[in-house]
């Protein structure tokens, strides 16, 4: 599964997010982020591109910051993780299904726990993955179209929450000079993910009905598994979101000699 990030400066939002995603998951994050050089976060530790154990460093240092992660750093542009609030999410699957998630709060993230980095420095690629034992999104949601290929609709409550996710990254960087300093800059990603179990609920779905609404949702419970293709990538928006926005942070923010001594 391929998701995309692109970058707008359309809105004039610096801490609020907006997301949306279509059937090839196009994602836009509402960030502006410009190049300010700073030094690396007192909680962040470089390691040394001639380390032969450097994915090693890289793994025990992302770790050692995840505590300070949480709690956002306004001056890297990284929000607060405990929760995250991302004001809208957009499913829209080929015309076939589509929902809206408003007012999400993802809850979960600061027992992330980094399992491996996969730092290539001749082809400039990041690769991370991160294992969360339970994530759970809290939204209000607007669904219409088919799931399994029953019909579906409604607003009202939505609570989704994925258990032992292990999210796998890989970001494509480039460099480029600012005043004679070099920076990074991310210009494509990918993310793959296995999750051992999710859970989907959908309250008030068919303008009410208690009934329908109840089958329904034990439908989504019976058959998490196929599920999870279709609404998978609200949970995975969340996660590889924030990972990108605090490689792109620093990144963007600190001199790349800095990040990756020699």
């Amino acid at each position: 599964m391929l998701i995309y990030f692109t970058y707008s400066c359309e809105n004039r939002m610096m801490n609020l997010w907006k997301m949306r995603i279509n059937c090839l998951f196009l994602i836009t994050l509402g960030l502006v982020i410009s190049v300010n050089c700073l030094k690396l976060p007192n909680y962040i530790t470089a390691c040394s591109r001639s380390d032969p154990n450097l994915n090693e460093c890289a793994v025990k240092n992302a770790n050692d910051a995840i505590s300070e992660l949480v709690k956002g750093d306004k001056k890297y542009r990284i929000p607060a993780l405990n929760p995250l609030v991302i004001p809208e999410i957009l499913i829209d699957s080929n015309g076939q299904l589509r929902i809206q998630l408003n007012n999400v709060h993802v809850y979960g993230l600061k027992n992330t726990v980094v399992t491996h980095m996969d730092i290539d420095l001749k082809n400039q690629v990041l690769g991370a993955s991160v294992s969360i034992p339970h994530l759970n999104i809290q939204a209000d949601y607007d669904v219409k179209g088919r799931i399994l290929v029953l019909p579906i609709n409604g607003e009202g409550p939505a609570n989704i929450t994925a258990v032992n996710g292990v999210y796998t990254m890989h970001f494509k960087y480039s460099l480029f000079e600012k005043n004679g300093v070099k920076y990074g800059k991310i210009h494509d990603d990918s993310i793959e993910y296995h999750i051992k179990r999710a859970y989907f609920y959908l309250d008030n779905l068919f303008n009410g009905n208690k009934q329908l609404s109840e089958q329904m949702n034990q439908i989504l419970d019976d058959n998490w598994n196929e599920v999870l293709k279709d609404l998978g990538p609200a949970i995975t928006t969340a996660v590889s979101a924030i990972v990108k926005q605090i490689f792109t942070a620093v990144l963007d923010h600190v001199p790349y000699d800095e990040i990756f001594l020699p």
